[in-house]
């Protein structure tokens, strides 16, 4: 058992994920020999850089290893005592590809991004790197084998898992990095290897270039204790607002610890009177309560320390609070500004656009007011035309019917307020009576007779 466990801490990779013709001596023979001139194999020279390349690769992910030198890559795929002999031509081909940089260009400042190293790899020396393929097929290169190189997809996995440690409220505050180190430690599986502050560096470095990530690092404070602030998004500079915020949170991180040990150490010192008095050693039981009374004065004044520090943090933290709600008010001030600019808003405008309203109002409410009227058709005109026919028609009938025309004038003279009264005697002693019954001699209410009719 233990055997076996001591072969598999010697691979490369656990024993599951090693590749199945690592336990082939005629195939790991030929893999571990030098390349031969690609002219004359081409698909053999692709095969076994593939197979070096994929190998790396996770073997570098695996251990969490951001760098390497060729000696790191020749001990750890030794196999039976030998050490792969090609391994100098899989780190040029990595490097001309832009998948490895060395280490002084990655800790290099540049402002670019990730992608930068993709542009300086493939623009800058295309020429340089043409000229060194030419050469592998006349003589072979060599490489330094301690020159290290950093392996940019492990770095770039290590960093996202840093990010992946940084809670959310967490997000642009001040650690340590030794403080990010140990978080790294613990989401890391131990088994698959340690993680070196080398390797959170390197990682740190890749963050910085994306933006996600500043340093400071204070004259007097040591290289491991360099204060980083993190983001998933956008990372501004470190100020020294934020750099006095974290070092009073580290001195009351301190002062409590130290308060802490104070109040053990009083309650120790009571024990312990206890135990004297209990003895009958007064005198140093005394000396346990003098004790004990200075600690109470040291204890004092740790707590009002811890006070005026909470303070202080509240109040700082309360104006970055503060400043961050002015900012959002600035910010939206801008916005409605520049909207009301483009709509062209303005009091004018809107002055202008009301009483333009109040005018048409006052337009549609007159014409309103104008169709309800009621319609009259009353012309005079007309009225004056019907009289003069009316006239025309009369004059016609009286020269059609003269007997009629007397009458109708007679009547139309009485009617049109004549002056002279008829006879009425004359028009009454005219009418005949003869056609009439005679009345009755006698009333007599009881006999009841029907009335005659006209033709009895």
């Amino acid at each position: 058992m233990q055997a076996q466990q001591d072969l598999n801490e010697s691979l490369p990779l656990p024993a599951e994920e090693m590749p199945e013709c690592w336990e082939r001596d005629d195939r790991m023979n030929s893999l571990f020999a030098q390349f031969r001139n690609r002219s004359a194999n081409p698909q053999d020279w692709d095969s076994k850089y593939r197979f070096w390349r994929g190998l790396i690769a996770d073997w570098s992910k695996y251990r969490k290893r951001c760098s390497f030198s060729l000696s790191d890559l020749n001990k750890a795929f030794k196999r039976n005592g030998r050490s792969p002999a090609c391994l100098s031509i899989v780190l040029q081909e990595l490097h001309r590809n832009g998948e490895i940089v060395p280490m002084l260009n990655f800790i290099r400042e540049s402002p670019n991004s990730w992608g930068g190293w993709a542009v300086d790899t493939l623009v800058k020396r295309p020429l340089f790197w043409s000229f060194s393929v030419l050469k592998n097929s006349i003589v072979e290169t060599s490489v330094d084998p301690e020159t290290r190189y950093v392996h940019l997809e492990t770095v770039k996995e290590l960093g996202e898992l840093i990010l992946s440690t940084i809670k959310k409220n967490e997000e642009n505050t001040l650690f340590s990095m030794s403080d990010i180190t140990k978080n790294c430690i613990e989401k890391v599986d131990i088994k698959k290897g340690s993680l070196s502050d080398d390797d959170v560096k390197l990682a740190m470095i890749w963050l910085r270039l994306n933006k996600k990530a500043a340093f400071h690092l204070s004259p007097e404070r040591d290289s491991n204790d360099t204060l980083v602030k993190l983001s998933n998004t956008h990372v501004k500079e470190v100020t020294e607002a934020e750099e006095g915020l974290y070092q009073l949170e580290k001195q009351e991180e301190t002062l409590i610890k130290n308060l802490e040990l104070l109040e053990m150490e009083k309650e120790t010192v009571i024990k312990n009177a206890k135990a004297y008095l209990a003895n009958g050693m007064r005198q140093v039981a005394k000396s346990c309560l003098r004790k004990k009374k200075e600690l109470e004065k040291s204890i004092e004044k740790r707590a009002a320390a811890i006070q005026n520090i909470q303070i202080i943090i509240t109040r700082v933290r309360d104006m970055r609070s503060d400043s961050e709600v002015l900012n959002s008010y600035k910010a939206g001030a801008a916005a409605l500004k520049q909207k009301l600019a483009e709509d062209g808003l303005n009091e004018d405008n809107v002055a202008d656009t009301m009483n333009d309203l109040s005018e048409v109002l006052e337009e549609f409410s007159e014409m309103q007011s104008v169709l309800t009227k009621p319609v009259d058709y009353y012309d005079s005109d007309l009225e004056d035309e019907l009289t003069e026919l009316l006239a025309e028609s009369e004059h016609d009938d009286s020269i059609n019917n003269p007997d009629n025309n007397s009458g109708k004038s007679q009547s139309n003279s009485n009617v049109n307020g004549d002056k002279k009264q008829p006879n009425i005697d004359k028009e009454f002693s005219s009418l005949r009576l003869e056609d009439l019954p005679p009345p009755p001699t006698k009333y007599s209410p009881s006999i009841k007779s029907p009335v005659p009719s006209g033709g009895e």
